[in-house]
Protein backbone atom coordinates (compact mmCIF):
# COMPACT_ATOMS: atom_id res chain seq x y z
CA UNK A 1 0.00 0.00 0.00
CA UNK A 2 1.59 3.48 -0.49
CA UNK A 3 0.63 6.70 -1.79
CA UNK A 4 2.70 8.92 -4.21
CA UNK A 5 5.23 10.44 -2.00
CA UNK A 6 5.10 8.86 1.76
CA UNK A 7 4.61 5.98 3.14
CA UNK A 8 3.92 7.73 6.35
CA UNK A 9 0.95 9.30 4.34
CA UNK A 10 -0.12 6.17 2.91
CA UNK A 11 -0.41 4.58 6.58
CA UNK A 12 -2.22 7.63 8.04
CA UNK A 13 -4.83 7.48 5.45
CA UNK A 14 -5.17 3.88 5.67
CA UNK A 15 -5.48 3.74 9.47
CA UNK A 16 -7.87 7.11 9.32
CA UNK A 17 -10.44 5.52 6.61
CA UNK A 18 -10.11 1.79 7.38
CA UNK A 19 -9.40 1.25 10.66
CA UNK A 20 -11.33 4.57 12.53
CA UNK A 21 -13.47 4.60 9.97
CA UNK A 22 -13.48 8.46 10.35
CA UNK A 23 -15.52 9.16 7.14
CA UNK A 24 -18.33 7.54 8.20
CA UNK A 25 -18.87 9.98 11.21
CA UNK A 26 -20.14 13.68 11.87
CA UNK A 27 -23.33 13.07 10.92
CA UNK A 28 -22.38 11.58 7.01
CA UNK A 29 -24.48 8.62 6.70
CA UNK A 30 -24.10 6.05 4.10
CA UNK A 31 -26.86 3.56 2.96
CA UNK A 32 -26.23 0.63 0.90
CA UNK A 33 -27.44 1.27 -2.73
CA UNK A 34 -26.99 5.46 -2.61
CA UNK A 35 -24.88 7.36 -4.80
CA UNK A 36 -21.64 8.50 -3.78
CA UNK A 37 -18.46 11.05 -5.42
CA UNK A 38 -15.12 10.31 -4.81
CA UNK A 39 -13.92 14.04 -5.65
CA UNK A 40 -9.86 13.78 -6.06
CA UNK A 41 -10.05 9.69 -5.22
CA UNK A 42 -6.24 9.32 -5.54
CA UNK A 43 -5.44 6.01 -5.81
CA UNK A 44 -9.41 4.65 -4.38
CA UNK A 45 -8.85 4.14 -0.69
CA UNK A 46 -11.86 6.20 0.25
CA UNK A 47 -13.47 4.28 -3.01
CA UNK A 48 -12.70 0.78 -1.71
CA UNK A 49 -13.82 1.40 1.52
CA UNK A 50 -16.87 2.28 -0.11
CA UNK A 51 -17.16 -0.57 -2.22
CA UNK A 52 -16.03 -3.24 0.37
CA UNK A 53 -18.15 -2.13 3.34
CA UNK A 54 -21.89 -1.35 0.72
CA UNK A 55 -21.55 -3.65 -1.96
CA UNK A 56 -24.49 -1.90 -4.21
CA UNK A 57 -23.50 1.55 -3.63
CA UNK A 58 -23.12 3.20 -6.68
CA UNK A 59 -19.38 5.49 -7.42
CA UNK A 60 -18.31 8.19 -9.40
CA UNK A 61 -14.67 8.59 -8.34
CA UNK A 62 -12.73 11.36 -10.08
CA UNK A 63 -8.87 11.65 -10.46
CA UNK A 64 -7.31 14.19 -12.10
CA UNK A 65 -3.90 13.58 -12.29
CA UNK A 66 -3.19 10.67 -14.99
CA UNK A 67 -0.52 8.54 -13.03
CA UNK A 68 -2.67 8.82 -9.97
CA UNK A 69 -5.67 7.83 -11.91
CA UNK A 70 -4.31 4.76 -13.36
CA UNK A 71 -3.27 3.52 -10.35
CA UNK A 72 -6.80 4.36 -8.66
CA UNK A 73 -7.97 1.92 -11.45
CA UNK A 74 -5.57 -0.59 -11.14
CA UNK A 75 -6.27 -0.60 -7.48
CA UNK A 76 -10.19 -0.67 -7.91
CA UNK A 77 -9.78 -3.83 -10.81
CA UNK A 78 -7.16 -5.56 -8.47
CA UNK A 79 -9.42 -5.77 -6.19
CA UNK A 80 -12.27 -6.99 -8.22
CA UNK A 81 -14.39 -3.46 -7.50
CA UNK A 82 -13.95 -1.97 -10.63
CA UNK A 83 -16.26 -5.06 -12.34
CA UNK A 84 -19.62 -3.82 -11.55
CA UNK A 85 -21.87 -1.49 -12.98
CA UNK A 86 -22.13 0.39 -10.37
CA UNK A 87 -18.33 1.90 -10.82
CA UNK A 88 -17.64 4.62 -13.24
CA UNK A 89 -14.07 6.45 -13.06
CA UNK A 90 -13.35 9.58 -14.61
CA UNK A 91 -9.87 11.05 -15.42
CA UNK A 92 -10.93 14.59 -14.14
CA UNK A 93 -11.65 16.83 -11.61
CA UNK A 94 -14.51 18.90 -10.82
CA UNK A 95 -15.35 22.48 -10.98
CA UNK A 96 -18.27 24.95 -11.35
CA UNK A 97 -17.55 26.26 -14.85
CA UNK A 98 -16.28 24.47 -18.13
CA UNK A 99 -12.52 25.19 -18.29
CA UNK A 100 -9.87 23.29 -18.41
CA UNK A 101 -6.20 24.01 -16.51
CA UNK A 102 -2.90 23.39 -15.99
CA UNK A 103 -1.48 22.18 -12.94
CA UNK A 104 2.27 21.31 -12.17
CA UNK A 105 2.74 18.41 -9.75
CA UNK A 106 6.36 17.68 -8.60
CA UNK A 107 7.89 14.53 -10.47
CA UNK A 108 8.98 13.46 -6.87
CA UNK A 109 5.73 12.79 -5.91
CA UNK A 110 4.73 10.83 -8.57
CA UNK A 111 7.88 8.56 -9.57
CA UNK A 112 6.43 5.39 -7.03
CA UNK A 113 3.79 5.27 -9.13
CA UNK A 114 1.77 2.80 -9.88
CA UNK A 115 0.82 2.00 -6.67
CA UNK A 116 -1.38 -0.73 -5.66
CA UNK A 117 -3.34 -1.91 -2.20
CA UNK A 118 -3.53 -4.84 -1.47
CA UNK A 119 -6.47 -7.04 -0.37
Amino acid sequence: LGLPGSNVEARFLYHEIFEDELYSRHGIDIQDGDTVLDVGANIGMFSTWLLRKFPNLKLLAFEPVPPIFQAMQANLEALKLADSGNVQLFPCGLSNALQQIRRCFPMTSLKKLPLQLTQ
